[in-house]
């Protein structure tokens, strides 16, 4: 326990850090740990999980929602996330929420993030973070979702801080347009790259961890990359390059068992989203 704000000699308030984060501090050495979010640290599409649950809040209509469900779905048995898709659904949540108030939305993260996202969180995922966490690291996750919500999901699971894309607000109100660009590739490289600058990261003592080849600038600034429920692509490449592999995902070999399987899986989706209407 560290001392933080002394009266008269008095601990009015206290920070608790391990052994290890004191040590790095003291010792300048600093490094940190960057967790894309979609299927490494969560199961599926954040996007998606905050309009399953804004509809629960009659932001938008069923129609809309359906067309979020076949793009969850395909994410989920495929295990790669299309990029049109992704826009498109960046673009619908923008527009949804467009008019509606910060303050509001707010209000509403944190009962979001405990209902959509850490239901799905990956355990083996989380627990990798927090042992960089115990070894004095920052976490980070890096994500092309809201910077928000983002934020919200990293201090309910006692990570350090989220890099997101920015939505933009005016006068208290979404305006359905983002600040620069989204947090996507090259981007998610940059962004990193700003962060280490600004804390003193060494980033050859950093590591990273992605599921997609589209974030290949993210892992290769890193001096150790990691992947986590990768796609075919992306497995081929830390191969090659003798990085970590990680797969966590129960419905990874789905098409081994044919479509029997898949059209378990389809159901059972599509009944869980038909309970929420």
């Amino acid at each position: 326990q560290i001392p933080v704000l002394l009266v008269d000699g008095n601990e009015v308030a206290i920070h608790k850090v391990t052994e290890a984060a004191l040590v790095a501090a003291l010792s300048g050495k600093r490094s940190a740990a960057f967790f894309d979010l979609d299927n490494t640290l969560i199961r599926g599409s954040s996007l998606f999980l905050l309009a399953r649950g804004l509809k629960d809040y009659g932001f938008f209509t069923t129609r809309d929602f359906t067309n979020f469900f076949w793009k969850q779905l395909k994410f989920v048995v495929v295990g790669k996330e299309h990029l049109g898709d992704q826009d498109r659904i960046k673009e619908l949540v923008l527009k949804i929420a467009a008019g509606h108030s910060l303050s509001k939305l707010e209000k509403l993260a944190d009962e979001l993030v405990r209902t959509e996202l850490l239901p799905k969180i990956y355990e083996p995922s989380l627990s990798i973070a927090q042992e960089h966490i115990a070894q004095g690291r920052e976490v980070w996750i890096v994500t092309a979702s809201p910077q928000r919500l983002a934020q919200f999901l990293a201090r309910a699971l006692g990570l350090t801080g989220a890099i997101g894309s920015q939505a933009e607000v005016v006068d208290d109100l979404f305006t359905g347009e983002i600040i620069g660009k989204p947090v996507h590739g090259k981007v998610k490289a940059e962004e990193i790259s700003k962060l280490a600058r600004e804390k003193n990261f060494n980033l050859a003592d950093c590591y990273a961890y992605s599921d997609s080849c589209d974030d290949l600038p993210m892992l290769e600034i890193v001096g150790h990359a990691s992947v986590v429920n990768g796609d075919r692509k992306l497995r081929a490449i830390a191969k090659k390059r003798g990085w970590a592999v990680y797969d966590f995902r129960k419905l990874r070999h789905i098409r081994k068992y044919g479509l029997h399987a898949a059209v378990t899986a389809v159901l059972g989706l599509a009944a869980r989203a038909l309970r929420r209407r």
